[in-house]
């Protein structure tokens, strides 16, 4: 991932949180209207594009919401932003406009809350539009894995959902989001990893890393290098179509074992339980 510096907008926040919404569907029907673009289904309706307008579809293809928007994105928890004469708000599944369009920018619900911007300040409200989280921060990405990152006189910190700040606002730079339960953090131009704690795993001494199933890419003056940050080894891992992606991995004791998740890797099973992360299954399946 590239580590750019400049202030991230909430565009870049859905073009790298997308992949992680539940239930998308790129099923394509046919319309009565040829369309410029049609997106994926979300929740039973796909947004479409016609002369810089956008509208929804439902699974037959019936325009159920008109193309009137300037901008829209996805159905989360049964509303979607919209752009209208310049200003987001929400809309339900009927159309109706249930949080009145007043802010400069927003993004789709996650974690049950969804990232606004008003007058160059960011924070959240619920499904209701209750600000949930003052907008006072200066920069924002969305919730992930319970955290969202926010930026406040010049520095890093991630709060929860309740706005509690659990990881100190001390870094230069961070990654959008957490990656089962990692996420990437930089001081002084150089990177390393925390983990939902806000312990270092990953020295920060990287001019570059990723996260990627667990492990830890880097590179350093040119050398790359890799490594597992928890010491357990995936071995595999699939879609079987019918319980989501099996995964299997190697424990540190050298056993094999295996557990499942979604497909959106929303929700994972290890022993019968329910867990929400990657290092929790890992952590479970090895015990």
């Amino acid at each position: 991932m590239n580590k750019s510096m400049l202030k991230p907008t909430l565009l870049t926040t859905v073009l790298l949180l997308a992949n992680n919404l539940a239930f998308a569907d790129c099923f394509k029907p046919k319309t009565t209207k040829s369309y410029d673009y049609v997106y994926c289904f979300f929740e039973g309706l796909a947004g479409v594009k016609l002369n810089d307008k956008r509208g929804f579809i439902d699974r037959t293809g019936k325009e159920v919401i008109p193309l009137k928007y300037e901008y829209s994105l996805y159905f989360s928890n049964g509303i979607a932003p919209v752009k209208l004469n310049g200003k987001w708000g929400f809309i339900n599944k009927k159309g109706k406009m249930v949080i009145s369009p007043k802010y400069d920018d927003a993004r789709t619900l996650y974690n049950g809350l969804a990232l606004v911007r008003l007058n160059d300040k960011y924070g959240f409200i619920n499904k209701t539009g209750k600000v949930v989280i003052p907008l006072k921060y200066d920069s924002a990405y969305s919730f992930e894995e319970g955290l969202a990152p926010v930026k406040l006189n010049g520095k890093w910190g991630f709060v929860n959902t309740s706005g509690k700040m659990v990881i100190e606002q001390k870094y230069d730079n961070v990654d959008p989001s957490f990656n089962d339960g990692l996420v990437g953090v930089a001081l002084n131009r150089r990177w390393g990893v925390i983990d939902k704690t806000g312990k270092v795993v990953t020295p920060i001494k990287y001019d570059y890393i990723s996260i990627e199933n667990g492990r830890v890419y880097t590179r350093l003056n040119g050398k790359k290098s890799s490594y597992n940050s928890s010491s357990y080894q995936l071995l595999d891992q699939y879609n079987d179509g019918s319980s989501g992606i099996v995964y299997t991995i190697r424990c540190p004791s050298g056993s094999r074992t295996s557990f499942t998740s979604t497909t959106d890797k929303s929700t994972f099973w290890s022993n019968g339980r329910r867990v929400n992360s990657m290092n929790e299954a890992v952590q479970e399946s090895c015990k």
